[in-house]
């Protein structure tokens, strides 16, 4: 994923530990001592400009992770994207995912504009700035003013400048709408089993020890996450780090 949904740019330089440290932020590890981190040198720093760029050239040819690593020149990025790699297929509950195949009507569910939204969900139920602590929507870390527009099935997040995402989505009222969420072609519903994203990752999947979900992961430290209950999809949720 390339855009503004997160303002990568501004994070130029960060450790790939600091993604390990959201996975285990995440799923609320209760022992990160058991999770097996990525073995990386001092000098080993994951750098998001260079990779971007690359995601930004590739994204409408390549959804294979392979195929995105090798455009990447950079022998020390290259050697980070490796290893976040290896962390992923390490772990069933996370699949590596190009969050531009992930849609909402056909959008991208981190690329939407406010007309967007308006058009497809009409005028919003509330409308106003969270004020979030932290995270990349922080208002206060960030700078800049973030608003939430809020709809009974729905929660976008963002500004005129970076764009909006999809914060939260309750699956169990979307079912009864006309609003439809794709995943790589495939329908997401409170339908949807994990057995149902097997398929579409070709990847053995299975929960955390506390956790029911399946996290969507880019290059990135920032995630969506498709929660389950009773053996099916109920929520899809964002996540940034603090």
């Amino acid at each position: 994923m390339f855009i503004f949904k997160i303002n990568f740019m501004k994070y130029t330089i960060i450790k790939i530990a600091t993604i390990v440290l959201v996975f285990s932020q995440l799923t609320n590890c209760k022992n990160p001592e058991k999770i097996q981190k990525p073995t990386i040198t001092s000098n080993n720093n994951y750098k998001y400009d260079s990779i971007k760029t690359a995601k930004k050239d590739t994204v409408n040819l390549y959804a294979d992770l392979d195929k995105l690593i090798d455009t990447i020149s950079n022998k020390n990025d290259k050697n980070a994207a490796l290893e976040f790699k290896k962390y992923i297929q390490s772990k069933k509950y996370i699949v590596y995912c190009e969050l531009s195949n992930f849609q909402i009507n056909g959008i991208p569910i981190y690329k939407f504009t406010r007309q967007n939204i308006i058009d497809n969900f009409g005028k919003p139920l509330k409308e106003y700035e969270p004020n979030y602590e932290c995270g990349f929507h922080s208002s206060e870390q960030q700078g800049k003013t973030y608003i939430l527009l809020k709809y009974k099935e729905i929660d976008f997040i963002g500004n005129e400048e970076e764009g909006y995402l999809a914060e939260e989505i309750d699956l169990n009222l979307i079912d009864n709408s006309d609003t439809s969420i794709t995943l790589y072609g495939t329908k997401i519903s409170n339908k949807t089993t994990v057995e149902d994203l097997e398929k579409i990752f070709k990847k053995d999947l299975e929960f955390s020890e506390n956790d029911e979900s399946i996290i969507l992961q880019d290059f990135s430290d920032d995630n969506f996450s498709i929660e389950f209950k009773n053996g099916f999809a109920s929520k899809i949720t964002y996540f940034s780090p603090c």
